[in-house]
């Protein structure tokens, strides 16, 4: 059995491993992603690739941005912007280490992953939505992962939250739904230093009954309710599978679901939108790995 590389590559570590071409993972690790260069990140590649380049039959990258994923080709980095945008990475890398390679978009790559091996595998349509500094997205229409004219479809962090303002002011689903959107109100109503508050601490507090987490959980919650409507009135699909860190908490996709469902047992009969399964996604910090590896297979064979 063919074994491959696959390298999740985000705004705080890169995690990598080796994995099966059936997906089985056999070992996995991290390493802090560079934030100056792209110089720099050749160097880590370097040191994830060349110590297991003997083992593997190609390279699998998940990454942030807009990117052409039969070329490699990065047109916008997301959180590594800095240095990479407008690079043919795909291409650049081949040359480098002589292995095939193929790169997709974070967010199809979690869609890759439950499409193929996990909670939309028994759907025809669905969708993940990827609650983490901004919101990470993908599509599915009819068992494909719909990457749009574009490669952009997906970006659901550019949702608007407010139409009187601009998205750049605050206004998007990526500010409202990320993990800053749940932390950044507690630790001002608690003048706590942001930095000290993580989702730990919030869903701790949450657990031992903190009316001021409370009430923010709530806003949160219909915020997410919104734009999972939003979406709904869009794409109509079967199924959401929630993802990102703070979706291992398990009062979190119960109290969405809640929120869904809630909404949808009130709505008069006039209302046109189906009511959507919502569920956990099935790998959580492993998806990217499984649906880069499940892209490189589309593309290469």
């Amino acid at each position: 059995m063919k074994t491959y590389l696959c390298i999740d590559v985000g705004g705080t570590a890169i995690k990598y491993g080796l994995l099966h071409e059936d997906g089985t993972i056999l070992s996995t690790d991290s390493i802090p992603t560079p934030k100056e260069s792209i110089e720099e990140f050749y160097a880590v590649l370097d040191e994830i690739v060349h110590p297991v380049s003997q083992r593997i039959s190609g390279i699998a990258l998940s990454m942030p941005g807009r990117i052409n994923n039969q070329t490699g080709y990065i047109h916008t980095g997301g959180a590594i912007s800095r240095y990479m945008t407008k690079v043919p990475l795909g291409t650049l890398l081949t040359e480098r280490y002589h292995l095939p390679v193929a790169i997709e978009n974070d967010g199809k790559c979690a869609a890759h992953a439950e499409l193929w091996l996990g909670n939309l595998k028994d759907v025809n349509s669905g969708a993940v939505i990827v609650l983490g500094t901004g919101i990470g997205g993908g599509i599915v229409l009819n068992q494909k992962v719909w990457r749009g004219l574009h490669g952009s479809a997906g970006e659901f962090s550019y949702l608007a939250t407010d139409y009187d303002k601009s998205i750049i002011q605050n206004a998007s689903w990526a500010f409202t739904n990320g993990v800053y959107g749940l932390l950044a109100p507690y630790a001002q109503i608690k003048n706590i230093p942001i930095h000290e508050i993580n989702g730990k601490v919030f869903f701790e507090a949450l657990s031992n009954k903190d009316e001021d987490a409370q009430q923010i959980f709530d806003i949160y919650l219909q915020r997410c309710l919104n734009g999972i409507l939003t979406l709904q009135s869009i794409l109509d699909v079967d199924r959401y599978c929630i993802g990102g860190g703070i979706s291992s908490q398990d009062i979190l996709i119960e109290a969405i679901e809640k929120k869904v469902n809630g909404f949808f047992d009130a709505a008069p009969d006039y209302v046109a939108l189906i009511r959507p399964t919502i569920r956990r996604c099935a790998f959580n910090n492993n998806a990217n790995l499984i649906g880069a590896l499940k892209n490189f297979i589309d593309i290469h064979g």
